[in-house]
């Protein structure tokens, strides 16, 4: 287990290279040690090496989906202490039976608000189910304009010419 001084490491995996981009800078900016994968096979690799803390995991990728690449890693004696997030835009009753079917240890429907995305992150570093969204207004306030400007940045990536 790490030391609890040190940034905590969270792996996020998703092929949809802007959400994933989006995803690890909001993270970083709360103090996460955040490395990417946008794909399944590339998540396997960089798990291993990595040993991260949360495994933050769409489901819906080509080639090897999320329950793929999370049975593959949750049978690894190295990452026996890592938490799996399914972070999905399936919301259906099937997906999430599924899901807690799989050994995830919890679920966020995309697009989670980022006190969600946080505390659901910092109620598996402390072994409990994703704690419930605070409601401080500062705090959304602050969040969404750090979001905001984040997306105004990624915004000319996906703009038509």
């Amino acid at each position: 287990m790490a030391s609890k001084f040190l940034p905590k490491r969270i792996l996020v995996v998703d092929d949809n290279t802007i959400a994933a981009d989006l995803t690890a800078e909001l993270l970083e900016m709360h103090g996460y040690a955040v490395t990417v994968a946008y794909g399944g096979y590339e998540a396997l690799a960089k798990a291993v090496e990595l040993i991260p803390n949360i495994v933050l995991l769409d489901l819906g990728m080509p080639v090897l989906d999320g329950y793929s690449v999370m049975s593959a890693l949750r049978n690894l004696p190295t990452l026996r202490d890592t938490s799996f997030i399914a972070y999905t835009a399936f919301s259906d009753l099937e997906t999430r039976a599924r899901v807690r079917a799989s050994g995830f240890h919890a679920y966020l429907a995309k697009p989670a608000r980022l006190e969600m995305l946080i505390d659901c992150i910092e109620g598996r570093l402390h072994e409990s189910q994703c704690v419930p969204h605070r409601n401080s207004a500062q705090s959304t306030n602050r969040s969404l304009s750090v979001f905001t400007a984040l997306f105004a940045g990624f915004a000319k990536y996906i703009r038509p010419s």
